[in-house]
């Protein structure tokens, strides 16, 4: 089963993914742990995305296009952790699979409200995470990524968890989602 894991920067993408990719035993493709590497590393893809990501922007489609691309696996399962983000990542990555005779069977969709989201970000204590580049995310997050949604919706691919909830509530909601399909 291939997975879509989306929400909010700050929303627990990164810890569930973790989780459920262990339970389940997917690849785990995590963009912000590539991009983050990338950028300690200072590669010319880690220097390019850090501009961006240091004003709280997306880094451009085509180049985490070009980064997925590279890193998902050929005859394993996945979950997506952070990827796509916007729409035009999603139909790309649609594209993609189906060249490969693959497909997302499932987005998740973790949900929570935007003041946990600032609580959340400003203690994980990064230096991308000051409250006027949290909110810039998070408003990038509502424009470029909310239509995602509606896109794994319209497929019947859409599953939304209650991610408020404490982290072992969370995976528990999760894995009985995966386990009902």
């Amino acid at each position: 089963m291939n997975i879509v894991l989306l929400g909010a920067p700050g929303a627990g993408k990164g810890t569930q993914a973790e989780k459920i990719s262990m339970h389940l035993q997917l690849s785990h493709i995590s963009t912000g742990e590539i991009l983050r590497d990338a950028v300690e590393k200072k590669t010319t893809l880690g220097v390019k995305a850090k501009s961006y990501m240091d004003q709280g922007d997306l880094v451009p489609d085509d180049i985490m296009i070009s980064l997925i691309k590279e890193v998902l696996p050929e005859n394993k399962d996945f979950l997506l952790d952070g990827f796509p983000r916007t729409l035009d990542q999603a139909i790309a990555l649609d594209q993609s699979l189906d060249k490969e005779g693959k497909a997302i069977h499932l987005a998740i969709n973790l949900d929570v409200s935007r003041e946990l989201l600032m609580v959340r970000m400003e203690k994980r204590g990064r230096s991308d995470d000051n409250r006027q580049t949290i909110e810039r995310r998070l408003d990038n997050y509502d424009k470029q990524t909310l239509p995602l949604i509606e896109y794994y919706k319209s497929q019947g691919k859409l599953k939304s968890v209650d991610g408020n909830q404490i982290i072992g509530v969370v995976e528990n909601s999760i894995l009985e989602l995966l386990e009902a399909r």
